[in-house]
This record gives structure tokens, C-alpha cells and sequence, in this order.
């Protein structure tokens, strides 16, 4: 028998059936004040006197925000009333900046032309009168990059099995309630996610169903361009069961309630597909922000602000807010770009497809996913994930490169270019995966990579072209040449070849990048009971 905590599995849909230990109904920490259960008045009927301080202190710095608006321009404003808090609860003061990450320079010091990169991890949850309200429902860590304006979504699946210490494990959706339950919030869940991907996490942004309805609602709804039809037999109700979610594809004008149903559903495409559209309503949403000139409208600055205050908890700032708006408020849709973690890899894989579903049996009957190349008793193997996360928050735009890239080899090393393109794939390269492999029967003794480009007239791929750079990043040590013409590949078009010579067992290993801290909540055989 295994050493972790496994619980039963409930009935009951809704209910996490991972958990390790009951987790106890709890407030989550977006209300202003708690009330013993034995107080006859509920804070609803009564006010205590410091509560109508708080009141009336953020009404005055809602006005005071608008006054600055308007006279001094969103820039001032920032500098006025900078400090105030977007949420109403004090969870952020336990907040723990992650930093302290190997290769991650985004400490070193900036100039105004070079402002580098953040990272903030965003979690949607159920909140008060949801089933399960507290556990997080959508994870992704968004990567912001000041110089270059780009924004790239990761996507972490909720139903990823975690270790939690070395003996316990389960589903990584409710490490933020267990970081409430030790008074440590949002640390215990950012501490997992920056240990998947190895990257830092600067700030922290968790939204519940009632924050995210208020925030489509107060901008008038937002128009999504559906990618297939939804119809979801098994979408959850507030009641501890299900009703019917039907969504036509094309462009849809969605309200809060309607966005909220197109985030979730799960039974009716897979939740690589959910995350997408997930990703999708950030685009929206951000879309219609700046079309209603946000910045420039004090009244409607100040009625996000209220809508939403009750129903988040975030380090963030509304100086925070107002700067990352100006800072990408130019800022093309095409530079949000979006990935994954997921099991999307039968034949063709997909980026990020590092996931896989073991048997429901060694779960306790639960559906989970694991990392490939991980075990019931050794599940943190984050080494491939961590290398696709670096890949893309440094070239976002890869996917949308060229399929360029062809493997060259002869019968000897075949089975290893199978293998890298695999791999090639799974990074986020864009592959052509029927004619990326191409056979020769020469005597090919060095491994080499040779990219096709005519410096006379400046086409095909020179030294600084997103995929020499990330082929380059992924392996340093191999030798490169350039030429105005293919060595093997075949047909019209230019080419980056992957030749694979006699020495091709020192390249394209693809190990991944190993933890940077010590880990000691992994499963080892030692841990087993």
C-alpha cells in the first residue's frame, strides 16, 4: 500500500473527490468581516462603526480616483490613490513573492526603456453558494512582457495530481483551501504551480463566479467568436445537479451569466477545449475594456472596481491595474498568445501535451492526470513542463511560425527522429508531422542542424529567427551551417534540417530542465507504507 492519504470517493458530483483530509466549510476570505455563530445580528443587519469607516474610506478614494482622472489624467491618477487595494479582505498580506527561481533574472535592475517581464498566476473559484466554493475551478499563469507587449496564457488543468507533502497527494485544485485552512492563502498553491513550471510568480489574482458574471456584466457583455458548439447535458447547477448548456459556434454577444456557463463546461469537448475558451474570454474581455476607453472613464474605473471588490483577493493594486493597462493598451491581439498543459497527444501531439490519465483504480476511483513519465508513487516530474514553459514565455509566437522544420536521417536513426519530432511537437514547434521526416540512405557521420537562407535578398532563416533561436535554446552544443539550397529535403520551399549523423544519441535528448530547490514532497518508493 501506498504512504499518501487517499479520500473516499463522494457521490456527490460536485465534491473534490481528492482531498486528503475533510476540508471544513470556511468563509473564503472575501468578506470584510466575520461573525461568531452565536451573534444574534449577522453583519448584514449591523455595522459596527469600524466597518462603516472602511465603508466610507473606499468611497472617498472611489471618488478621489475619478477626481484624479479627470483632472490629471490616468497617469496621476495612479500616483494619487496607487496604493489602494482591489480587494476588500487582507489575504494578500500573506502573500510570498516567488523569485527565487534558477535562470529567472527578472529582479535585475530595469531602465524605463526595459521594464523585463512578470508573471501572475490567475484562479477562478466557485465562492460562497457554489458546491465545492473554495477549490479552484481554472488555473493559468499569465507571463507579461513589458518591453516586447506580449501576454502568454499557460493554462495548469485542475484535475493535475500533486503531491502536497511526502506523504500525501491530490488534486491540485485544492491546495487553496488548504492554504486558507493554515492561514498561508494563495502560497501553498502559488509554491506548486512555480514548482510545475520553474518559473516566478510576482503577483496573484483569484476571481470568484459572482466577480467574473460582474466584471462581463458592467461592460456590457463580451463578444466571443465560439469555435464549435457546445451542448453540455451535465452543466452544474446551484443544487447539486445538472442542467442543459447549449451554445451555438460563431460570434456570440455572451452576458456574465452565459460567459461563466461557456468557461466551465467540461462534458461536451475536452478540457484542453476548456481552457482555450477560458483563455478566449480574457481576450474578450480585454477587448472590450479598451473599446469602452476604460482609462479615460472614471465612472467606469470606478464601477469595476466596485463590482468585483467583494468577490476577488489579490496583491494587485489599482496603481497595479492602471499601470498594466497603459502599459497594453496598444497592444494587438496577436500578442496573446496561449498554451496549455494537457493529454492531447494521439499521434499528433499537442503543444504542451505532457499529460496522460492513468487508471481511475490506484485513485480512488477518480479521474486524474499525471506528468508523462510519472507514477502513483513518484508523481513531480515536471521536467519536460518546466522546459515548455521557459520555451514559450521566451517565444511566444512559436506556434505561429512556419513548418518548417525537417528531420533528416537514415534507417539507424529513425526510431530518435520519430522521437524529436514528438518532442518538437510537444515544445509547440509547428511540425508538418507527415513530411517532417525525411529518409536517406546516406553515410551521415556528423549531427548537424543546416538552415536555408539567401543573405542577397534576405529570405529563409538567419541566426535570429524564432525557430533557430528556440532550436538553439533547446540544443546549444550543436553545430549549425547555412546555405542558399536543401541538403536532403525535397520539394519547393526552405527548410531548417535536423541531420542526424552517427553521433545523434548526444543530441535531442530532451530532459527537460530539473528543479531548481530542493523538492521534498515528491513520492518515492521509501514513502510507501
Amino acid at each position: 500500500m501506498s504512504g499518501f492519504k487517499t479520500k473516499k470517493i463522494s457521490k456527490n458530483p460536485h465534491q473534490n473527490p481528492m482531498q486528503v483530509s475533510k476540508i471544513p466549510s470556511q468563509k473564503t476570505g472575501f468578506s470584510s468581516k466575520n461573525t461568531p455563530e452565536n451573534q444574534k445580528e449577522t453583519s448584514e443587519n449591523i455595522l459596527t462603526s469600524a466597518d462603516k469607516n472602511k465603508r466610507r474610506a473606499r468611497k472617498i478614494s472611489g471618488i478621489f480616483l475619478i477626481i484624479s482622472v479627470l483632472v490629471f489624467g490616468a497617469i496621476f491618477a495612479i500616483k494619487a490613490v496607487g496604493n489602494m487595494q482591489l480587494s476588500n479582505n487582507d489575504e494578500y498580506k500573506t502573500f510570498r513573492q516567488i523569485t527565487d527561481i534558477f535562470g529567472d533574472n527578472s529582479e535585475t535592475p530595469k531602465t524605463p526603456e526595459k521594464r523585463g517581464s512578470k508573471n501572475i498566476l490567475i484562479a477562478g473559484i466557485g465562492g460562497r453558494g457554489h458546491p465545492g466554493g473554495e477549490l479552484t475551478d481554472s488555473l493559468m499563469l499569465a507571463n507579461m512582457n513589458y518591453d516586447t507587449k506580449t501576454v502568454t496564457l499557460l493554462s495548469i488543468p485542475r484535475d493535475l495530481y500533486v503531491a502536497y507533502s511526502s506523504n500525501s497527494a491530490g488534486k491540485i485544485n485544492a491546495l487553496y483551501p488548504m492554504g486558507q485552512k493554515q492561514n498561508e492563502g494563495v502560497n501553498l498553491l502559488a509554491k506548486k504551480v512555480s514548482e510545475i513550471t520553474n518559473q516566478p510568480i510576482h503577483h496573484y489574482l483569484i476571481i470568484d463566479f459572482s466577480g467574473f458574471k460582474s466584471i462581463v456584466d458592467a461592460l456590457g457583455g463580451v463578444e466571443v467568436n465560439v469555435p464549435k458548439k457546445i451542448y453540455d447535458r451535465e452543466y452544474p447547477n446551484n443544487n447539486w445537479g445538472y442542467e442543459i448548456f447549449s451554445l451555438n459556434a460563431g460570434l456570440q454577444t455572451l452576458d456574465g451569466k452565459t460567459a461563466l456557463k461557456f468557461a466551465r463546461s467540461r462534458h461536451s469537448t475536452s478540457d484542453f477545449d476548456r481552457s482555450s475558451r477560458q483563455q478566449l474570454l480574457l481576450k474578450a474581455i480585454k477587448d472590450k475594456a479598451l473599446s469602452l476607453g476604460i482609462l479615460t472613464n472614471p465612472a467606469k474605473i470606478s464601477e469595476l472596481i466596485d463590482s468585483v471588490r467583494n468577490n476577488l483577493s489579490t496583491d494587485l493594486t489599482v496603481g497595479d491595474l492602471v499601470d498594466i493597462g497603459l502599459a497594453f493598451k496598444d497592444m494587438s491581439n496577436t500578442n496573446i498568445l496561449m498554451y496549455s498543459y494537457n493529454n492531447e497527444c494521439n499521434g499528433i501531439c499537442m503543444p504542451g501535451s505532457y499529460l496522460y490519465t492513468p487508471g481511475r483504480d490506484d485513485f480512488g476511483g477518480a479521474w486524474v492526470l499525471l506528468p508523462e513519465n510519472a507514477t502513483r508513487s513518484r508523481v513531480s516530474r515536471y521536467e519536460n513542463m518546466r522546459q515548455f514553459a521557459s520555451l514559450v514565455f521566451e517565444f511566444p509566437h512559436l506556434q505561429n511560425a512556419e513548418k518548417s522544420i525537417r528531420i533528416v536521417t537514415n534507417s539507424k536513426n529513425l526510431s530518435q527522429a520519430k522521437n524529436i519530432r514528438k518532442n518538437l511537437e510537444q515544445l509547440g514547434f509547428p511540425i508538418d508531422h507527415q513530411n517532417a521526416i525525411v529518409q536517406t540512405g546516406a553515410t551521415i557521420e556528423t549531427t548537424n542542424i543546416h538552415k536555408y537562407y539567401d543573405s542577397a535578398i534576405g529570405t529563409g532563416f538567419d541566426d535570429n529567427h524564432i525557430l533557430v533561436e528556440a532550436l538553439k535554446k533547446i540544443e546549444p552544443s550543436i553545430s549549425q551551417s547555412t546555405g542558399t539550397g536543401a541538403k536532403f529535403a525535397t520539394g519547393t520551399g526552405q527548410y531548417i534540417e535536423i541531420i542526424l549523423g552517427n553521433d545523434a544519441k548526444n543530441y535531442f535528448q530532451f530532459k527537460g530542465i530539473s528543479a531548481s530547490m530542493t523538492e521534498n514532497n515528491n513520492f518515492s518508493e521509501s514513502n510507501k507504507k
